[in-house]
């Protein structure tokens, strides 16, 4: 067997030796078309009915209405705020900042 070559202190493989012959090469690749071909058989198979909507999911979908009207109030009334901050009058908001900082 001849002499691997060497790359700084990391020895390759022998030159003249393959890492693997067209036999096994044959049947890695026709072991995994078989494989896939049964995986996608099995994925594309129809399990039971699955329209059926439990209390979990209902219950999940209404605190998740829940949380997005509760937060919408918020949300409009700061709207609101800066709508009336950008064009409201100057005069109200000079009296309530003068009024602020005298407290």
């Amino acid at each position: 067997m001849p002499e691997g070559r060497r790359l700084g202190n990391f020895p390759t493989r022998p030159l003249g030796e393959k890492t693997m012959k067209s036999k096994e090469r044959l049947a890695v690749s026709c072991a995994s078309f078989a494989l896939m071909v049964v995986a996608s058989q099995a994925l594309a198979a129809s399990g039971g009915k699955g329209e059926e909507n439990g209390i979990l999911i209902i219950l999940f979908f209404a605190f998740g209405a829940l949380i997005i009207v509760f937060q919408f109030a918020p949300g409009v009334l700061l709207f609101v705020s800066m709508i009336k901050g950008l064009f409201g009058n100057e005069k109200e908001a000079v009296a309530a900042k003068e009024s602020g900082d005298n407290s």
